[in-house]
């Protein structure tokens, strides 16, 4: 269907200078992109992977991401905020998250598999049973964000504060039941 819809095709080494005018991709795998400060401006992803792409400062306003997949990514400084929300469905395996921002969103359920987060907001969204395993955390913020029935497990550096969040149900290790506790000066042992 010419550059509208492109369906089961493997892309390798993309970059800012032959991104093809595709609108929508649908079962799509991209490799070694580099699509740092590339738009995806109303594109539309169903289905697609993304592996050991460099997704840095991406325009992702009005973008539809319906189920894909982010292995061995560096997303850097994007604003998953601005994506259409309809159908959102994301998850993370390996990837290193800096300085990326999910407010707001619905992400149930989300995946987050041996990922680096670091300054990482998650104000105001719906993280309810999502699972963050073997995860490295620094500066990552949970203000207002629905953890209910949330797993975290061996995770480093997970701070947030139970009661600036929902977190009924919330699976967390003990260790870091004690870096929670240090929010408010107390300390186990």
């Amino acid at each position: 269907m010419g550059a509208f819809y492109t369906e089961n095709e493997e892309f390798i080494k993309l970059n800012y200078s032959n991104f093809p005018d595709t609108k929508e991709f649908e079962q799509c795998t991209f490799k070694d992109c580099d699509f740092n400060g590339v738009s995806f401006n109303k594109r539309v992803f169903s289905d697609c992977k993304f592996i050991n792409c460099n997704i840095s400062l991406v325009d992702l306003t009005k973008c539809s991401l319906r189920i894909c997949h982010f292995k061995d990514c560096k997303l850097s400084g994007i604003n998953f905020s601005d994506c259409n929300s309809i159908g959102l469905k994301i998850d993370f395996t390996s990837s290193f998250l800096q300085h990326c921002i999910f407010n707001g969103l619905s992400l149930k359920g989300t995946n987050f598999l041996s990922c680096r987060l670091l300054g990482t907001d998650f104000s105001g969204s719906n993280l309810s049973a999502s699972k963050f395993t073997t995860c490295e955390m620094s500066d990552v913020l949970f203000l207002n964000t629905n953890l209910e029935k949330c797993e975290f497990k061996e995770c480093t550096n997970l701070l947030l504060n139970p009661t600036e969040n929902k977190c009924r149900g919330m699976m967390i290790s003990t260790e870091n039941a004690i870096d929670i506790l240090s929010i408010w000066g107390i300390s186990i042992g």
